[in-house]
């Protein structure tokens, strides 16, 4: 499908933004494909099969980056995921800085599961099966960003401003940079923020359970805050994006500690409940109940925690009156 010419507009100058430029196109209808031409000079570049629909960011640490090859029937599962060719997705480099880049590459292109895609196999499992639950109620195709990395604490994909919000001492691990303040926000989040994205998707805290935990009330509130700023500022991201979570599962029946639950609590900023006045547009899925003992802190049972995100995410994005928004809350 021919879209009309768009000229580029120069959003930067000088020698250090060289290159800098942004094409806005009209919205189009979702399902929309067409291919992307542009030429500059002697250069050009090509996108083929644009499909136009909803972006969503899915990031965190493990249980995030848990892969479709890694759950419960996943051969069958991976089968069925190719009857979705309207759900694209991408992983991005797992890269650190202590800079805030503009530019990050992909580990795997974009991509589609249809053609038995291996690209799949190594894709986020509770992304890919929000996707799903979503495009089987609104028909609208989705395009994934897996960025997220293993055991990494939410002060790393946090903006050095929303650290100094919550009085977050400056940590540096040069043989863990992975985990050092602001690295990844720096490297794997900052040069996303001029795609305009639906919303985000977000899977950690395991990380935090001994390190700031009782800090995590103020640091992922405010990392959702920071996130919707900065998108909406560099792109047409909504001011109020949602924003999905899962609150962490069982990694043991039977402890007495008391570590978890304080720290799923502070998930919610101690409401105990999403949303809420310090977290609003946001969303939520239980997953205390998947454990699984062989598995640990990385409970197989993935599809029901991507489907019960979809669910909370119908009514919260959009608009569904037909899904809860949340469960039963004690009183």
């Amino acid at each position: 499908r021919n879209l009309p010419l768009q000229i580029g507009i120069p959003v930067k100058t000088g020698f250090k933004a060289e290159g800098d430029w942004m094409v806005e196109l009209p919205p189009q209808e979702a399902g929309t494909i067409c291919d992307i031409q542009i030429v500059g000079g002697e250069e050009e570049l090509s996108l083929s099969q644009v499909i136009f629909g909803d972006v969503w960011v899915c990031s965190g640490q493990s249980n995030m980056v848990f892969t479709m090859n890694g759950i419960f029937n996943s051969s069958e599962e991976i089968a069925a995921a190719a009857a979705y060719p309207d759900i694209r997705f991408t992983i991005i480099n797992r890269v650190t800085s202590d800079v805030e880049e503009d530019d990050v590459g992909t580990k795997i292109p974009w991509s589609d599961p249809a053609n038995g895609n291996r690209n799949l196999n190594s894709f986020s499992s509770v992304c890919f099966f929000y996707a799903m639950n979503v495009y089987d109620q609104l028909g609208v195709p989705m395009g994934l960003i897996d960025s997220a990395w293993g055991g990494t604490r939410v002060e790393a994909w946090s903006s050095q401003d929303a650290l100094d919000a919550c009085e977050i001492e400056d940590n540096v691990m040069p043989n863990n940079p992975q985990n050092s303040n602001s690295y990844l926000w720096n490297s794997m989040i900052h040069p996303l923020r001029k795609m305009t994205v639906k919303g985000f998707l977000w899977y950690q805290g395991e990380a935090n359970a001994n390190w700031n935990m009782d800090k995590y009330s103020c640091t992922f509130p405010t990392l959702i805050s920071s996130w919707r700023d900065q998108f909406s500022m560099m792109s047409n991201t909504s001011p109020d994006a949602p924003f999905g979570f899962v609150m962490l599962s069982t990694i043991k029946y039977g402890t007495a500690g008391t570590t978890y639950p304080r720290l799923r609590l502070h998930q919610t900023a101690d409401y105990g409940f999403v949303p809420n006045p310090d977290m609003p547009y946001t969303f939520m899925a239980t997953a205390v109940d998947t454990y699984d003992e062989e598995n640990g802190i990385h409970p197989r049972y993935k599809k029901i925690v991507g489907e019960r995100l979809a669910y909370a995410g119908l009514g919260v994005a959009y608009d569904l009156d037909s899904f809860p928004i949340n469960g039963p809350i004690a009183s």
